[in-house]
């Protein structure tokens, strides 16, 4: 689709009858193997746009698999906006009856974003991006993620959450939730996922995978699944794949704090080996 959907997305117009149905075509053949569709985030001066699309299609998608997910929205935690666009789109699902996909990231447009749509601190990016987690695994509105009218109900609709950030603190947050429901023996009705990019905090992946795994045998009468964690592999030429390598790079400002977690973890992991290797060879 090229520019001709870009320039599409920058007026806010609806897709062309040739688009919707390539779409339409593509949607069909994910609900039919049962996987995911994943809808990027990007800058403001096409986001607009994108979001219309996404819930047109959340729509087209999500209604054929009641309780399930199919399509996903990406939602960037820099953004201030961020928590009130969620939350009218949540009541958009609840109203048409459809389960909301969520795919949570920090943001990747730092440096070119307007400065005034962007929380002030690191801090309250974090803080958004936590408390958002944290309302929609439990299904409740919060101080952060605020309920669009006075009318609306406590509860949160039907959602799954795919939880995209290399960020320790708020994957362990997340999986603290979960661990607290699994020991009050509550059902999960929100289908949680986790995703960091191939080869960026694979530590945390596999501490994910480690610690769920622990669980299991501590929870006793209630059991906590161990969770879905995705790696990002991008494909294609390096030309091709440039663009989203350098975005990744720029969202990713933390990462030389992490560098050093990963050696540590490596260097341990290794010595473990190293020791039961040892073990049987005697």
């Amino acid at each position: 689709m090229g520019t001709d959907a870009l320039r599409l997305l920058q007026k806010e117009a609806e897709p062309t009858e040739f688009m919707d149905a390539s779409i339409q075509k593509v949607c069909d053949l994910a609900i039919s193997r049962g996987v995911r569709l994943l809808v990027d985030a990007e800058e403001q001066a096409v986001q607009p746009g994108i979001e219309a699309w996404i819930m047109k299609y959340q729509k087209y998608c999500n209604s054929q698999t009641p309780g399930r997910a199919i399509f996903y929205g990406t939602y960037q935690g820099y953004l201030r906006s961020t928590p009130a666009t969620l939350a009218r789109h949540l009541e958009t699902a609840r109203r048409e009856g459809y389960t909301l996909g969520v795919k949570l990231v920090r943001g990747a447009y730092l440096k070119t974003e307007p400065r005034h749509l962007i929380w002030a601190e690191k801090e309250e990016t974090d803080r958004c991006y936590d408390e958002v987690v944290e309302a929609l695994l439990t299904r409740k509105y919060n101080s952060m993620l605020q309920a669009p009218t006075k009318d609306t109900p406590a509860e949160l609709p039907s959602l799954d959450v795919i939880i995209a950030t290399h960020n320790r603190e708020s994957v362990r947050k997340a999986h603290a939730i979960r661990m607290e429901q699994a020991l009050r023996g509550e059902d999960y009705d929100v289908d949680l996922s986790y995703a960091q990019l191939q080869g960026m905090a694979d530590e945390v992946s596999c501490e994910l995978l480690e610690g769920f795994e622990n669980a299991e045998s501590n929870v006793g009468a209630s059991p906590i699944a161990a969770p879905n964690v995705f790696k990002l592999l991008t494909w294609g030429s390096v030309q091709e794949c440039m663009g989203f390598l350098l975005r990744r790079a720029i969202e990713n400002t933390e990462a030389v704090g992490r560098t050093k977690d990963s050696q540590v973890a490596m260097f341990a992991e290794l010595k473990r080996r190293c020791r039961s290797a040892f073990s049987r060879s005697n």
